[in-house]
């Protein structure tokens, strides 16, 4: 692998956050998206310095179209703030663009780009592939999902990672830089635009009931079924991978598809809905809540509520694949520690793999924070270190051999 690698961040911004409801069929999604939405999906790719450092820049869309790179082995991102028609810069701080940092800027052919760090000589990078996308669609149980399979271009069958949604209506790029990131360590990824968004069939809704979950894992489930009738995916070797409101639909359709080899999810609640709702109102990441409160009164109200709502521990008693959880231990929107607390309980029964690796300086997307809170997010820099390490390792272990 290239000794250096900065990739798009296509990032997760929904938190636990409920209420009300919203219905974008497919036919209403093309007016959705603005003309230079189509333009940034042009730009996005993996371009090559001579130093033999990869950028893949890519594209992210949730109220506007936006560009962004993430460097993989420091974990720093930024997003790409346009000058001009083909002109980027970068700045201090994740959503800062002044004072400029970095200048990316894309010759009209687009068989290259200017990389262009403040103070240091410029230099071009080429295009490169190591990857191919396709369009396709889901049959689920009662709708399409729209999606993209990212597949290396290395021989397959590749294993397979299908990734699930947090909450909020995300679409296919809302998954930060990692299905890239699988795909060029040879793992195939799917997304898709969740159930009611982007060009998916369907309703979606802000809500955190069985009832809503139970279709959003039936979702999942179709998702694994195509993934095992593609020709270039191993359909021994398919996982999950979730984050957020994905900690408790993840472990439904482990549960359920035979199929599913192990999964992997990020700052997901292995705690009830309830509790999670309790968690963020007490940290004010909520503005429901109190607000903010000391860390010891807010661990003194969790440790005395009770479990309501939706439960996912009977699904994660039946779930016997491998998993690996994530969590930050600066999280302000689920209580991490309380859901490390509950896995225990099954982590320790020798008959189950079960791995969990908590990041003390991480929030809720598991960026490196002081606080964790949402006011300090356009400031912050970077991935938490560790965090694409300690997927890709894990991952590996389970999934042998890759190429």
């Amino acid at each position: 692998m290239p000794t250096s690698v900065a990739v798009l961040a296509l990032l997760w911004t929904g938190a636990a956050c409920f209420g009300g409801t919203a219905d974008r069929p497919p036919a209403a999604a093309e007016s959705l998206v603005p003309a230079d939405s189509h333009r940034y999906r042009r730009l996005a790719g993996l371009y090559q310095l001579a130093s033999d450092t990869v950028i893949t820049i890519g594209y992210e869309f949730f109220d506007d179209p936006e560009l962004a790179y993430v460097e993989w082995q420091s974990g720093q991102y930024r997003r790409l703030f346009p000058t001009s028609d083909t002109t980027f810069v970068a700045g201090p701080g994740r959503e800062i663009p002044d004072p400029a940092q970095v200048t990316v800027t894309f010759p009209n052919s687009g068989a290259g780009l200017r990389w262009h760090p403040t103070g240091r000589p410029e230099q071009y990078a080429r295009r490169i592939e190591l990857y191919r996308q396709e369009e396709v669609r889901i049959p689920s149980t009662d709708i399409t999902l729209a999606g993209t399979l990212i597949t290396p271009l290395t021989p397959g069958p590749h294993p397979g990672l299908i990734f699930m949604h947090g909450s909020g209506p995300t679409i296919r790029y809302s998954f930060r830089s990692d299905p890239y990131f699988f795909a060029s360590r040879g793992i195939a990824a799917l997304v898709y635009d969740k159930r009611g968004t982007g060009f998916s069939g369907g309703k979606f809704e802000f809500s955190a009931d069985s009832a809503w979950f139970t279709k959003l894992a039936a979702d999942g489930m179709a998702a694994v079924r195509f993934m095992t009738k593609r020709a270039e995916i191993d359909p021994k070797r398919i996982g999950l991978w979730g984050i957020s409101q994905a900690g408790w639909t993840v472990p439904m359709v482990a549960a359920q598809a035979s199929d599913v080899a192990f999964v992997v999810i990020v700052s997901g609640p292995a705690v009830t809905v309830g509790q999670e709702g309790l968690f963020s109102r007490l940290t004010g990441d909520d503005p429901g809540g109190p607000g903010a409160l000391g860390r010891e009164e807010i661990a003194r109200r969790m440790r005395a509520s009770r479990p309501e709502g939706f439960d996912p521990a009977p699904y994660l008693e039946r779930m016997r694949v491998p998993g690996l959880w994530l969590f930050g231990g600066l999280d302000q929107s689920i209580p991490a520690e309380m859901s490390v607390e509950a896995l225990d309980r099954f982590r320790r029964d020798d008959t189950r793999d079960i791995t969990i690796t908590t990041f003390p300086k991480a929030n809720h997307i598991l960026l490196e924070a002081e606080t964790g809170r949402r006011d300090e997010s356009p400031r912050l820099t970077r991935f938490v270190p560790g965090y694409f390490e300690t997927m890709i390792q894990w991952v590996r272990t389970r999934v042998k051999p890759l190429p």
